[in-house]
């Protein structure tokens, strides 16, 4: 149809007409003209078919309406999806499917557009609710005017978004699951990346540990909240749990915001990578609570077993006891003219009466002591205690200073019990100072618990507790020394508080380590 057709007739020049094909007749062009017709519609009714099947079968619904939102034509989907038979939905408001909401929004933006004359947008729109669950659509149209400009037709798409908004929501409660038990977990949950740097952190950490979500924000896992002595192992778990994709039960030691040493059990995951990196998501189990529970249940099995060896020995001893008490009082008794051996013989009846008190006590270590209260001097009970001392400082540059300041220093004690807690303080400054040793005792007035009371700081000049030493100074059977048994200080407690009293660890600033006890004056 693109070329001629010239025409030759027996009394008219030969001339062309536009759109046949270049034919040599003699008086039949009409025919011809025809059939191209005839096969041009046959072409264009083809062509119209083939877009009406499109239109009519198309996943998407399709309508068509005037500018005032009236249904001029509409697809099956269309017709499904405003559960509405197709022959009835011609002449019907496009809006009366939508519910009222949606509805007012659609005559508002209708006006809109056509002042705006914009050709083309799309939004969400919630259909009328019918027996089935209500649905959402995204509306996308497109505004057709004529040449004129005098109207417009609209071309309405339908596409149900009800799956993916119920998806969306089965998502947004999962996350919102996921992030309460996250928010809840009482244990440490870490996000952090392929390089160890902590992407999300849940509030138990800030709250029990002492960081913000600034401090752990992007810091590093390892450097910032594990000890030092656990780093490279800390590493080398972060990396096989990237290798094997998870790693559990690693015993790793965390430092809170005071530098406090805790016993974390963590188990660890990769995820799904985000943002193109690797990340793992790292659980800790807080164990220093139960770890304390069971030293404890250890100390007391130990102390079970020191009472049982205590009472076999202290029964073994008694004799040997009894064979010593008889010969000092036997030489007490020859040596009364002699005043210089009789005091020699006091120090050893002394000496002796110490050591019952001491098979005693480790015999009755678990049961509450009984005191004997007289009046005390402390003053002269830790002088006594320094000179019994005499052979660990002979030969030693040593000194021990008394800040009294006039304070009265006499209280209802037990004066057995009281050597036995400035004995364990001294020989323990003794045994720390290297060279010269330094140890210097101030007193005090106070109130205990709205009683009058004394303050005794016993301070020496030597290394000091580390953090580890200053929490744990006091539990039975903790020891520094080689030869120790770990009982010193704790007695010191028991007793101190058997009076009413207090003795602690001073955090104080300074070299050396002090010691600071709180004693009432009296019993009540």
């Amino acid at each position: 149809m693109g070329a001629d057709v010239q025409v030759w007739t027996a009394n008219t020049p030969s001339r062309k007409i536009a759109g046949v094909s270049s034919i040599r007749l003699d008086g039949e062009v009409i025919p011809a003209i025809q059939r191209q017709l005839e096969k041009a519609v046959d072409h264009a009714r083809d062509q119209h078919l083939r877009y009406q099947e499109l239109f009519e079968f198309a996943p998407d619904g399709y309508v068509i309406t005037d500018r005032f939102g009236l249904i001029l034509e509409a697809n099956q989907a269309a017709a499904s999806l405003l559960h509405c038979h197709k022959q009835f939905l011609k002449g019907k408001p496009f809006a009366f499917f939508f519910d009222s909401d949606s509805r007012h929004a659609f005559y508002r933006q209708l006006a809109q557009d056509a002042l705006a004359r914009r050709e083309s947008y799309s939004r969400e729109a919630r259909l009328r609710q019918t027996r089935s669950k209500q649905k959402e659509v995204l509306l996308m149209v497109t505004l057709l005017f004529t040449e004129s400009n005098q109207s417009c037709t609209l071309r309405w798409m339908l596409r149900d978004i009800s799956h993916f908004r119920q998806v969306e929501q089965a998502l947004r409660t999962q996350k919102h699951f996921a992030d309460s038990l996250v928010e809840a977990a009482q244990a440490l949950i870490l996000l952090v990346d392929s390089g160890g740097r902590i992407l999300r952190s849940n509030p138990f950490v800030h709250h029990n540990y002492g960081y913000t979500i600034s401090e752990l924000q992007y810091a590093s896992w390892c450097d910032l909240l594990i000890a030092p002595t656990d780093q490279l192992a800390a590493r080398n778990f972060l990396l096989e749990t990237l290798r094997l994709g998870s790693a559990q039960d690693k015993a790793l030691s965390l430092l809170n915001r005071d530098g406090q040493h805790r016993s974390v059990i963590w188990s660890a995951r990769t995820l799904d990578s985000i943002a193109d990196s690797e990340t793992v998501v790292l659980l800790g189990y807080d164990v220093t609570e139960l770890q304390k529970a069971q030293e404890q249940v250890a100390q007391v099995e130990r102390l079970a077993d020191v009472g049982r060896t205590a009472t076999v020995i202290t029964h073994e001893c008694r004799n040997v006891l009894q064979r010593i008490q008889a010969c000092v009082s036997i030489l007490s008794y020859r040596l009364q003219d002699r005043s210089e051996d009789l005091e020699v013989l006091n120090q050893l009846q002394r000496a002796q009466d110490d050591l019952s008190h001491f098979f005693e006590d480790i015999r009755s270590f678990a049961s509450p002591l009984v005191l004997k209260r007289q009046v005390c001097n402390l003053a002269e009970i830790w002088r006594e205690v320094w000179m019994n001392l005499a052979p660990l400082h002979d030969g030693r540059q040593t000194e021990l200073l008394e800040r009294i300041d006039g304070v009265d220093l006499w209280c209802m004690a037990d004066h057995f019990r009281l050597r036995q807690v400035f004995r364990n303080l001294l020989e323990n400054a003794l045994n720390a100072g290297k060279e010269a040793v330094n140890i210097e005792i101030c007193c005090s007035n106070t109130n205990g618990d709205g009683r009058s009371a004394l303050q005794i700081s016993v301070r020496d000049n030597g290394p000091g507790f580390t953090s580890e030493q200053r929490r744990r100074v006091f539990e039975p059977f903790y020891t520094t020394k080689v030869h120790g048994t770990g009982l010193g200080l704790n007695i010191c407690r028991r007793i101190i508080e058997a009076h009413g009293g207090q003795i602690n660890i001073s955090d104080g600033p300074g070299p050396g380590a002090e010691i600071i006890i709180t004693l009432p004056r009296s019993e009540s």
